[in-house]
């Protein structure tokens, strides 16, 4: 394993694909949803360690990859995710079990949405100019449908009066759901705690 290296690595934004070619003649082609979730960062590590699911990362591309010396790549996801460190032998082991990887990580999501009560509740905790404006800085908030997103939650914050209008408007937050950065489309669950910030 340690003479194996890649010889051609490509992604392909468009198709959310990251594809490599190892010198043993091996090819994969990997969902960049699946590096993420499988980043072998320590925030990864520790978050599985937790039991927490790393999800809501459907849409996410990456930005670049830079070379670490020669064994390894650094991955810069669009989610702010950048401390992921994937070595050769890494991104075999990756290729190599992807089926088993996704599959058991496709059941994981399948048994959470499960799992949702028949009145899911969502925290929603507001930073800075936010709660100082708007005078809230923790709310409860019962999900109301299946597959209720952030955004869905946003527009009904919005609906609450002409400050929320103004101030709660997504592409003027930094958002994060279980401490993960995440877009507005994100998923919601059960029990999920979601996080406002106004950007600079």
């Amino acid at each position: 394993m340690s003479d194996i290296h890649p010889t051609h690595i490509a992604v392909h934004q468009q198709s959310r694909q990251f594809e490599i070619h190892f010198s043993d003649g091996s090819e994969y082609s990997l969902p960049i949803e699946y590096l993420r979730v499988f980043s072998p960062s320590a925030e990864v590590r520790v978050a599985k360690q937790r039991g927490e699911l790393i999800r809501g990362k459907e849409q996410v591309n990456i930005l670049k990859v830079e070379p670490m010396g020669s064994y390894a790549v650094r991955i810069v996801f669009d989610d702010g995710h950048d401390s992921g460190v994937y070595s050769w032998s890494t991104l075999k082991q990756l290729g190599e079990q992807f089926e088993p990887n996704w599959q058991q990580y496709q059941q994981q999501l399948q048994a959470l949405r499960a799992q949702v009560s028949d009145h899911p509740v969502v925290t929603v905790l507001l930073f800075m100019t936010l709660a100082e404006s708007l005078g809230e800085e923790k709310l409860e908030i019962e999900l109301e449908t299946e597959k209720e997103t952030v955004l869905d939650v946003i527009r009904r914050l919005r609906d609450r009066g002409e400050d929320w209008h103004s101030l709660l408007v997504p592409e003027r937050l930094t958002i994060t759901v279980n401490k993960q950065f995440v877009e507005a489309e994100q998923e919601l669950f059960d029990g999920d705690e979601i996080a406002f910030v106004p950007k600079a």
